[in-house]
C-alpha cells in the first residue's frame, strides 16, 4: 500500500510539471540550417531592411505557414513575421542586426506555439522559404551627412554686385563728358562763326564812311586855298 501510494503521488507531480516544460520552450525557434523544401528559421533580427509587407496575409492568421505560403507564391526566398504582418524578399536582413532569440516573444496569431517576431519594438522572426539554401545578407544602410558652406556662397556674389556698379558708374560718366565737351566745341564754333559775320561787315562800312567824311572836308580846303593864291597875284 505504501509502495503504490508512493508511485501515484510521483505520477501526479509529473503531470503537474508538463505543463511547465511546454511553457518553458521558447517561441522563437533558433537558427536553422536551410533544407531545400522546408521552412526554416534563421532567428530573430531587430530589423527587416530589404523585406517587404504582404496585405494578403489577415493578421489573424498570420503564422510561419500562412507568411511561408505568400511569399513562397511569388518564389521569394526569405520571409519573416512581426507581430500581425508578414514580410516577403530576397535576402535576410544584415547579419549584424541578428538579436538573441528571447527579443521575439509575440506570440502568432495563426499560431500561438511561434513566435512572430516583437510587435511593440519591430522585431523580425525570419525564415528560408526552402527555394535556396545559400541566401545572402543585405547590407546595413549607413547614414550620410551632409555640410552646406554658407560663406563660400555669399563671396562670389558680393564681388560680382562690386564690379557691376562700379562698371555701371564709369559707363554712365564717360557719355556725359564727352557730350558736354561736343557741345562746348559746338558753342564755340558758333561763337566764332558769329564774330566773323558779324564784326567784318560792320568795320568794312565804318571804314567807306570815313574816307568818304574826309574827302568831302578836304575838297572846301583846297578851294579856299585857290582863292587865296588868286587874290594874292592880284594884288
Amino acid at each position: 500500500m505504501v509502495q503504490l501510494s508512493f508511485v501515484s503521488t510521483a505520477a501526479a507531480l509529473l503531470l503537474a510539471a508538463l505543463p511547465l516544460v511546454a511553457a518553458a520552450e521558447p517561441l522563437q525557434k533558433p537558427k536553422q540550417a536551410a533544407i531545400l523544401g522546408t521552412f526554416t528559421s534563421q532567428g530573430c533580427f531587430s530589423t527587416g531592411q530589404g523585406l517587404k509587407k504582404q496585405k494578403s496575409v489577415n493578421g489573424t492568421e498570420n503564422s510561419s505557414a500562412s507568411c511561408g505560403a505568400a511569399c513562397l507564391e511569388q518564389t521569394k526566398l526569405v520571409f519573416a513575421m512581426t507581430g500581425d504582418a508578414c514580410y516577403c524578399g530576397d535576402k535576410y536582413p544584415p547579419e549584424v542586426d541578428i538579436i538573441d532569440d528571447s527579443k521575439c516573444t509575440y506570440k502568432c496569431k495563426g499560431n500561438k506555439k511561434e513566435a512572430c517576431g516583437s510587435k511593440s519594438d519591430k522585431r523580425y522572426s525570419v525564415w528560408n522559404s526552402g527555394v535556396k539554401l545559400d541566401v545572402e545578407y543585405a547590407k546595413k544602410k549607413t547614414s550620410s551627412t551632409k555640410t552646406v558652406t554658407k560663406s563660400a556662397t555669399k563671396t562670389p556674389t558680393a564681388t560680382k554686385s562690386s564690379k557691376s556698379t562700379k562698371t555701371s558708374k564709369s559707363t554712365k560718366k564717360t557719355p556725359s563728358s564727352t557730350t558736354t565737351s561736343q557741345s562746348e566745341t559746338t558753342t564755340s564754333d558758333s561763337v566764332v562763326s558769329t564774330s566773323s559775320s558779324g564784326n567784318v561787315p560792320s568795320s568794312t562800312s565804318a571804314a567807306a564812311q570815313t574816307s568818304n567824311t574826309s574827302g568831302a572836308v578836304s575838297r572846301p580846303m583846297i578851294g579856299a586855298g585857290a582863292a587865296v593864291l588868286a587874290a594874292a597875284l592880284v594884288i
